[in-house]
């Protein structure tokens, strides 16, 4: 689990077992976005993403806005944490702060500590979506 903004945090389905170690309680996130096919008893909001499914997409990124609009304490999670989560993360960032897509996607890197390459799929997904409603 990595915080990306106050109160966005990223990381993949392990950070919302709540029998899990952690240094923030999973329990008290306002909102769980999931956006894997592996839904957990926390989640709050259900997006699992396909390679096709533009619409899922627009829908998380549109979700993770309201929440760093209102200040909520949100988690948003796929099964690995390391390319759904990440896309639709930097997505709502560089809508939200006014950067760049590519901007974005390389400071939730950063404080990834990873160097991951998104999928071509969900690349052109954030970038639809910066056309369509950044």
């Amino acid at each position: 689990m990595k915080r990306l903004t106050g109160d966005l945090y990223i990381g993949d389905v392990s950070g919302v077992n709540p029998i899990k170690e952690s240094k923030i309680d999973p329990t008290s996130f306002d909102n769980v976005v999931c956006l894997a096919d592996c839904e957990t008893p926390l989640t709050t909001e259900f997006y699992p993403i396909t390679a096709a499914d533009k619409g899922r997409f627009f829908d998380a990124v549109d979700a993770v806005r309201k929440h760093i609009e209102s200040g909520e304490m949100t988690y948003v999670y796929c099964a690995a944490g390391v390319s759904r989560n990440v896309v639709v993360s930097a997505t709502a960032l560089a809508v939200e702060c006014g950067m760049e897509l590519q901007e974005a996607l390389d400071e939730v890197r950063t404080k990834l500590g990873s160097d991951f390459e998104p999928p071509n799929h969900l690349l052109k997904h954030a970038k639809t979506y910066l056309e369509q409603r950044g």
